[in-house]
């Protein structure tokens, strides 16, 4: 955490940070931050299993989902990624 109070978007700090709330049972402010690092980078391979599987975890399962519609729609069409997300983004709201 203190490099998270040098740099407040410090990507790997974030990322750690996250998952050590997520292991001690802090699972509400574990996954705010994982959230937060997910957003950063949505398509970060190692990171976003860890993700999927906290948000699983945890119930939150549109959330889990997310990262693997989001491949999937980037797979679909290279081009047309930003409004892929928005769609995607937009079937999880519903």
């Amino acid at each position: 955490r203190q490099d998270l109070a040098k740099d407040p978007k410090y990507y790997r700090g974030i990322v750690v940070a996250g998952e050590a709330l997520m292991q001690t049972g802090r699972f509400d402010e574990g996954a705010s931050y994982l959230r937060r690092a997910f957003e950063m980078n949505p398509l970060e391979g190692t990171f976003v299993n860890v993700y999927a599987s906290n948000m699983y975890h945890v119930g939150r399962y549109a959330e889990a989902l997310e990262p693997a519609l989001i491949y999937l729609a980037q797979q679909t069409d290279q081009r047309n990624m930003n409004k892929a997300k928005l769609q995607v983004r937009a079937l999880l709201v519903k």
